[in-house]
């Protein structure tokens, strides 16, 4: 098992390419950008996963819960969310 980790964008929602039965582990923000970290088999085959992002106040679809992060002006609050396979 390695810990991979993945910059994502500021955007509602989003594919990532990962291996399969990847955990999540945390999300950080690292100079202001999301980075989300997962546990992987490295050599698992890869699937679409995933990850939507809510501003505070707005209704959430579901998923399961990944953490919160602020951009880097402390500006806005960004909560992520798991969808699970595409």
């Amino acid at each position: 098992m390695e810990i991979w980790k993945y910059q994502l964008e500021v955007k509602n929602s989003q594919t990532l390419l990962i291996p399969d039965k990847a955990k999540v582990l945390t999300i950080e923000a690292i100079h202001g950008r999301p980075w989300l970290f997962v546990l992987v088999n490295p050599i698992a085959d890869n699937i679409n996963r995933v990850i939507r992002t809510y501003e505070e106040g707005n209704l959430i679809k579901g998923g399961k819960y990944i953490g919160t992060y602020k951009d880097k002006d402390d500006t806005f609050i960004y909560h992520m969310f798991d969808d699970g396979e595409e």
